[in-house]
Formats: C-alpha cells, structure tokens, sequence
C-alpha cells in the first residue's frame, strides 16, 4: 500500500504537536521572564529608595558632624575665655600685697594669694598646702575668740564687715575685712596693724 500520505499526516501531527510544545514552552518562559522582570524592577525601586534614604542619612550625619564641630570649637571657645577669664582674675588677685584668702560655704579654702600663703603654712608648719581645708580645722584656736563672730556674721548675714583683733600665736595685731561672695562663702583680706598698736599704746601712756 502507499503509505506517503498518512506518512505525511503523521509527520505534520509531529510537527504541530513540537510546534504546540514549543509555545507552551516559550509562553512559559516568557512568563517566567516577566516574574522575573517584575522582581526585579520590584529590587530596582527597593534599591532606589535605599539609596535615597541612605543618601538622606548621609546629609544628616555630615550635618549633625558640622554641627558636632560647631559645638566643639564653640566649647573650646568658652574653655578658652573662662581659663583667660579665671587666670585674669587670679593674677588680680595674687597682685594684692596684703593676705587675702577665699573660703567657699563650708568655710574650705579655695584660693589663696602668695603672701597669705607664706604666711599660713609658716604659722600651721602645713607643707601640703592650705586649699581644700577647713579653716576652723587649721585654726581651731580662732574658734570663740575675736576672730570667729565676725567672720560667721559676714558669711550668714551677707555683709561685708571690718574689724580688728590679737592675734596670740603670731603675738599680732590683724585688721580684717570680709566679703561676702554671691555663690557663698567669703573673700579675706588681712595686714599687721601690731606697730601702729604700739604705736598707739605709747602715745596713750605719755
């Protein structure tokens, strides 16, 4: 029998059969691609906003950084006045000849010239220093002589005072005065007034 004909039937069933495969596949692959395609645009705006916000973040930690340096050149700047502000005031202070001291509320030195302290350490034989010691402490012989109410009167009632006592360790004559300070404490500035008491004792006895 000739069979050319239903040969050709069956071989164009194979071929549409492969062709209808091959669609199926490509169908299938291009939708595949476009998943792919739509994850990867999906990643694409993810990264994009990524970046935006990184971006974002980087502004933000360069300008926090230039107003960290602002700030710090700022402090530097006001370290630097109070330490001038602080060595000009100590340098008024030591430039006053007589003894003169600072003590804070709790009757503590916190500054003390070079004259008082020459003064000070030869009378308590203190090598260390005086600053950060309590007075009554380093004098306990001033405590209820004529020394101590004015100085307690001065520092609880905020006025300045003046006054004049006898010193018997040294065997001297003080004239004091005393200032209150605004954040507490007070200023103490004293001189040897013992020859112009002598001075004043002789001519009584003429």
């Amino acid at each position: 029998r000739d069979l050319t004909a239903r040969r050709a039937m069956e071989q164009k069933s194979r071929d549409l059969a492969a062709a209808e495969a091959a669609h199926i596949a490509t169908a299938s692959k291009n939708a595949e691609l476009e998943r792919l395609n739509q994850i990867l645009q999906e990643r694409s705006g993810e990264l994009a906003r990524q970046t935006e916000e990184a971006q974002a973040l980087a502004e933000e930690i360069e300008q926090s950084n230039e107003e960290l340096q602002t700030a710090l050149i700022e402090a530097e700047q006001a370290r630097a006045s109070a330490a001038a502000a602080e060595e000009f005031s100590r340098s008024i202070l030591e430039s006053i000849a007589d003894p003169f001291v600072v003590v804070d509320a709790d009757w503590r030195y916190e500054f003390v010239n070079q004259p008082a302290a020459r003064m000070m350490e030869s009378t308590i034989r203190n090598s260390g220093g005086v600053v950060g010691k309590n007075m009554w402490e380093l004098y306990p012989d001033i405590v209820g002589s004529a020394f101590e109410s004015p100085l307690r009167r001065s520092a609880s009632e905020r006025i300045a005072t003046r006054f004049e006592a006898y010193y018997p360790r040294r065997g001297e004559w003080t004239s004091l005065q005393c200032y209150p300070l605004p954040r507490g404490g007070i200023a103490v500035q004293w001189r040897d007034i013992t020859q112009q008491k002598r001075g004043e004792e002789a001519a009584m006895m003429e």
